[in-house]
């Protein structure tokens, strides 16, 4: 077993997904999916959405993070469909990631 696995009895929580969109600009996605509610956008691991996006360089690959109300979870499938709202011509997402919790701890970063 890797030293990075969770252990076999811990308790692993889906509770959202950052997806990687390609596109020229901000890029136009739903606030909202079933029970997964975007947060923030982000661009080269700054902030740009909410608020007032800051003075700097963009490129063409944008960060949004989806999560579910806190105690609460979502499904593969909740994803898959979120992913199915987001595509269309003028941008594509390229990367997921899911955001899980175990026993309770987020397994990912805050930013």
């Amino acid at each position: 077993m890797s030293p990075l696995a969770p252990p076999s009895n811990a308790v692993v929580t889906l509770v959202g997904a950052d997806v990687f969109i390609r596109a020229e600009a901000l890029p136009t996605v739903p606030a909202q999916v079933g029970p997964l509610t975007l947060h923030w956008i982000g661009n080269r691991g700054t902030k740009i959405w909410p608020g007032e996006p800051p003075d700097i360089l963009l490129v063409d690959l944008f960060r949004c993070r989806y999560l579910v109300e806190e105690g609460s979870h979502c499904t593969s499938a909740d994803v898959r469909e979120l992913l199915a709202q987001i595509e269309h011509p003028a941008q594509h997402w390229v990367h997921v990631e899911k955001l899980i919790l175990i026993d309770g701890v987020a397994a990912f970063s805050a930013t």
